[in-house]
């Protein structure tokens, strides 16, 4: 890594400890103050995580399991960097479970839920329009729980989460494309326009387009994604943090 990553300290443990040490590095993933290639110094992350080694080896074979670390022989685990092919799969698994969570949650999320999902809708807007990566970040975990929490499925939750960290990196350098943000924010009021008319297979459909132009922009960018040590939003400075997983 290029600069060591600054973690919130863990004092109490409401969850496992596993499980917490697993979601604070898959949010430094997912929030890009982790990125592929970076190496994943144990000394380092015990240190900063305050935790014991078989705690964070733990995490690291479940993150390893999820395809979002890469154990290097003689080298040591890395935050795993795609190859075209993985990518452009994952965004087609990616597109098949969004589908599904779209198509569930027209058909069983409250109004209140998609009230929530509404709102968070706004606030991406907002964030995009600040040019804020951090406030992006954010804003796009709670747009994706609050679309994953509506369809009342843990698993498919599950499924989201491990394939939305997969593409992160290259999900938030599309960004840079012109236009893209717009288009992103007009996809997803589509979509929730879908799920208010409880409409599962519009809903299903949009949720589709969504991956789909996403994994076009993405992959028309994956060479030069692969090789940049910049930040998507140039606005902000990159921070090494832990975001919420």
């Amino acid at each position: 890594m290029s600069d060591d990553p600054t973690f919130t300290v863990i004092e109490q443990f409401p969850a496992p400890l596993r499980q917490v040490v697993i979601a604070r590095l898959r949010g430094a993933i997912i929030s890009g103050s982790l990125r592929p290639g970076d190496r994943l110094v144990e000394a380092r992350l015990t240190e900063a995580l305050k935790v014991s080694r078989p705690s964070l080896r733990e995490a690291m074979r479940q993150l390893e399991a999820e395809g979002l670390v890469e154990i290097i022989p003689n080298r040591g685990p890395i935050v795993k960097r795609l190859t075209r092919d993985e990518t452009r799969e994952t965004y087609d698994l990616l597109g098949a479970v969004e589908a599904l969570c779209a198509r569930h949650v027209a058909s069983y999320a409250s109004d209140e839920a998609i009230e929530r999902l509404e709102s968070t809708v706004d606030a991406v807007e907002a964030a995009l329009k600040s040019e804020d990566r951090e406030a992006i970040v954010r804003a796009k975990h709670l747009y994706y729980e609050a679309f994953a929490a509506g369809c009342n499925s843990e698993l498919i939750r599950s499924y989201l989460r491990q394939l939305l960290a997969r593409v992160s990196f290259v999900w938030s350098s599309s960004l840079r494309f012109p236009g893209r943000p717009t288009e992103f924010v007009r996809e997803m009021r589509r979509l929730v326009e879908a799920i208010r008319a409880r409409d599962p297979e519009a809903a299903a459909a949009t949720a589709q387009m969504i991956v789909r132009h996403a994994s076009t922009v993405g992959l028309s960018s994956f060479d030069s994604v692969a090789h940049d040590a910049g930040p998507p939003v140039a606005k902000t400075r990159r921070k090494s943090r832990i975001q919420p997983a």
